[in-house]
């Protein structure tokens, strides 16, 4: 494989190092794929990409290529580096591209795990927990809805409940399922939880959180 040094860097990975998602954006093709690192399914669509390319741009305090390779085939990848929530996170793109020069696959792969739950983010406070839901609930346009299934009780303050959830997002509909592992304080109020897939690699991806203090308890 042949790297960068030789070759003009590629418009992905200057718009990625800039923060500059609107020009990421630019450079995918009109039905271009996503391989997700925590999903089965793959995403198809610019729009739909496009949506979840943002969410990820929000959450990753930097973007730095350590490393751009050019395969013959056309396979171009980048190894890079960021940090989520404090963790240090290191991942792989892989882009193909189309006959016009966009992107029509990409594929992300991202190491470790605890830095890819971290993507969800910890929040902390009444204020913060409501202010993640208040942010799920606009960005899929108020469709999130939230279905209780299981609940296991045990003689601690800790419970457990398998919830699934549903939203509309660029036009699809996303469907998931999660355990929580909830801490009750003394007054009854939920004083941690914990959200986790049941699946990482389930059909859609979930809503990753993890928060602490949720009630003034």
């Amino acid at each position: 494989m042949m790297s960068a040094d030789a070759q003009e860097m590629h418009p992905f990975r200057v718009a990625a190092e800039s923060h500059d998602i609107d020009a990421l954006l630019g450079t995918l093709a009109p039905d271009v794929v996503l391989h997700s690192p925590v999903t089965f399914a793959p995403y198809a669509g610019k729009e739909t990409v496009g949506v979840l390319l943002r969410l990820v741009s929000e959450a990753f305090d930097g973007w730095r290529c350590v490393q751009e390779v050019h395969g013959p085939d056309g396979v171009i990848g980048f190894v890079f580096r960021t940090r989520v929530g404090g963790r240090e996170l290191e991942g792989l793109d892989l882009l193909r591209l189309d006959a016009d020069g966009l992107i029509a696959d990409l594929t992300v792969m991202i190491r470790p795990l605890s830095g890819l739950i971290a993507l969800a983010g910890t929040y902390h406070g009444l204020e913060e927990v409501f202010a993640y839901f208040a942010d799920r609930r606009d960005r899929a346009a108020g469709t999130f809805e939230v279905h209780r299934r299981d609940v296991l009780a045990g003689e601690s303050t800790r419970i457990a409940a398998l919830t699934d959830g549903t939203a509309w997002i660029a036009g699809a509909e996303h469907a998931w399922s999660t355990v929580g592992l909830y801490d009750i304080s003394d007054r009854a109020h939920i004083a941690a939880c914990w959200l986790l897939p049941l699946d990482l690699v389930s059909h859609q991806p979930p809503p990753l959180v993890e928060s602490r203090n949720a009630s003034k308890a």
